[in-house]
């Protein structure tokens, strides 16, 4: 306890110095500038190209999933829907 009193006794003897009084005149004076705001295509650039790709591949994927359920799926009778495998009454009767 009586170091921390020491050191609150050392530290009594300074105070906080703020910035330099010609700072806050260039901030100021830079907050009022208008900036103009120029998008370079080329930063965009990288961005755009994953995209391009995310939608190549995701377009790709889908119609090869649609190309693999067609040629692996059981041709279809026609008019019908569902085939459901039902035992005959005699095996459910007992």
């Amino acid at each position: 306890m009586t170091r921390d009193l020491e050191i609150e006794r050392v530290l009594e003897r300074y105070r906080p110095a703020g910035p330099p009084p010609e700072l806050r005149a260039r901030i100021v004076a830079s907050a009022a500038r208008p900036r103009a705001r120029t998008v370079r295509w080329r930063d965009w650039t990288p961005v755009a190209a994953a995209v391009a790709f995310t939608v190549l591949f995701y377009w790709l994927g889908a119609r090869q999933r649609g190309d693999l359920e067609a040629r692996l799926a059981p041709p279809a009778a026609p008019g019908v829907v569902a085939v459901i495998d039902v035992p005959p009454a005699e095996e459910l009767q007992r």
